[in-house]
């Protein structure tokens, strides 16, 4: 199995207004990673007690 090459590509980060880092994954054409992702997710407690992760829903790479 060959494995999809990974491109690095900036885009506008919606959620700061400037340009950011991404991986693109060349095969399906969509970005795979950001590289500020950790400042844009903010962490949330279920009912469950589970940990959950939430993006802004305008992020080109997280869609939510």
């Amino acid at each position: 199995m060959r494995r999809s090459p990974l491109l690095t590509v900036q885009i506008l980060c919606p959620h700061h207004g400037r340009p950011v880092s991404a991986s693109r994954n060349e095969t399906t054409e969509r970005l795979v990673d950001c590289a500020d992702k950790h400042t844009c997710v903010t962490v949330e407690v279920a009912a469950s007690g589970a940990l959950l992760s939430v993006r802004p829903a305008t992020c080109p790479v997280f869609r939510g």
